[in-house]
């Protein structure tokens, strides 16, 4: 991806509560699938994964053709797990820790599904002559 514009731009910053429109083209070469994306801000990667700043894209493609794949019903799910410290704020990293303790440590680690916590998550069996769901 090129850095130019609206592109994938590593040093691109988004001030708190500011808004930015991301414009990625995806080449219709691109294989079709589930991707995963996360901010590259250089030198805050690794906090901004912490933080739960990632999430699923789609990509359609051939996969979509298949039958069997057009007709499944849809259903994304991201996990993630969010690191904090004491009162529950994001931890900063230690860059010396003792042996054995955490570069990154957390006091409390969240784990929420598509950005929610504690999500009621329910599941249907489809009768099916098969037998699965």
């Amino acid at each position: 991806m090129s850095p130019d514009r609206n592109g994938d731009n590593a040093f691109l910053a988004v001030p708190p509560g500011a808004d930015h429109r991301m414009e990625i083209t995806v080449p219709a070469s691109h294989t079709g699938g589930l991707f995963w994306y996360h901010p590259h801000h250089h030198g805050g990667v690794t906090q901004a994964l912490r933080a739960g700043m990632a999430g699923a894209l789609i990509v359609r493609g051939d996969i979509d053709l298949v039958d069997e794949v057009r007709a499944a019903a849809e259903k994304i799910m991201v996990l993630q797990a969010i690191e904090l410290g004491p009162g529950y704020a994001l931890a900063a990293p230690d860059p010396d820790p003792r042996p054995g303790a955490a570069f990154f440590p957390a006091a409390r680690v969240l784990y929420p599904v598509n950005g929610a916590l504690a999500p009621r998550l329910s599941c249907t069996r489809a009768r099916s002559s098969g037998g699965g769901w």
